[in-house]
């Protein structure tokens, strides 16, 4: 993939972010992304009316959600949901670049939903997920992590598999392919060699961290576990409190599961999130929602 020409880049993630966005020293930013598309055949059932009517919703809810927050995170806040065509591979990478490459913006918070495919490269199998349209347009560890440097701090990816290695038996979060390249995407949207791998129980104090799934994801409309709130409520309440109360990642992560479970008896360490879930496809394995790095990091405001 040829560079991105950095004042293009640049261009292209104001596009983004709004015509107002304040060139300044120091700004943070929040961006939100999504395809608003699904893979045939994924679907639970095989419903083909089920996504549009059901989940595709939930996520747009959830990114339009997040991004409403940032007006409440503090007066240097930066947000911008892209949720829908404008989430391809171009954009994602050219307004990563441009963020990293401006002195106008200091830290970026990423959200993503959507879901994961695997792509083989020289023989090699990669981690990516899905852009507007399907592959052609997907995010891609090798070719993300060209784009992505130290203002890349906080990223929560909403897919299957993206938590850590899952297709490598020896598991892990990253490792260099023969031809040098990524694997992992914690590694290409962080890119720190020695993450905590349990951020949550034991943060790394390392001011970054990365949130994603081990194996199957949820889907953002169950709400097998919490009866009367979904996935989706869950996500919202942990955005709340991180963005607008100041929490640190680990308390945001307690404060929603108390606000989803009905109580504050409960925290992140009770939802099946936490303690693991078995595969719905029926693999064997255990999936759950891994937390990496700094879950002591507390958004700048």
């Amino acid at each position: 993939m040829k560079k991105i020409c950095v004042i293009c880049s640049m261009f292209l993630a104001l596009l983004l972010l709004g015509t107002a966005v304040p060139l300044v020293q120091g700004y943070p930013v929040s961006v939100t992304w999504g395809p608003s598309w699904y893979p045939p055949g994924y679907l639970p059932g095989y419903n083909p009316t089920w996504f549009e009517l059901y989940e595709q919703p939930a996520q747009s809810h959830t990114t339009s959600h997040i991004t409403n927050l940032v007006s409440q995170a503090g007066t240097n806040w930066v947000g911008k949901n892209n949720y829908g065509p404008t989430t391809i591979a171009t954009n994602v990478y050219a307004n990563s670049q441009a963020i990293q490459s401006s002195s106008a913006y200091d830290f970026l918070a990423t959200f993503h939903v959507g879901d994961f495919y695997p792509t083989t490269i020289n023989g090699v199998t990669h981690y990516a997920y899905y852009g507007h349209g399907g592959t052609n347009t997907g995010i891609v560890d090798k070719d993300l992590a060209t784009y992505i440097g130290t203002r890349h701090k906080f990223t929560f990816i909403w897919t299957c598999v993206n938590g850590g290695l899952n297709i490598k038996p020896n598991g892990g979060y990253y490792y260099l392919d023969p031809q040098l390249k990524v694997v992992g995407m914690p590694y290409a949207w962080i890119q720190k060699s020695n993450l905590a791998w349990f951020g949550y129980t034991n943060p790394d104090n390392s001011g970054y961290a990365y949130i994603g799934f081990e194996n199957t994801s949820k889907y953002l409309t169950d709400n097998t576990e919490f009866i009367t709130y979904n996935y989706g409520d869950f996500c919202r309440q942990f955005y709340y409190y991180f963005l607008v109360q100041h929490y640190s990642v680990k308390d945001a992560l307690d404060a929603a599961s108390a606000q989803v479970m009905g109580g504050s008896a409960y925290t992140f360490a009770n939802t099946v999130l936490y303690l693991g879930y078995p595969d719905p496809s029926g693999s064997g394995r255990t999936c759950c929602m891994r937390v990496l790095g700094d879950g002591n990091m507390v958004l700048p405001y």
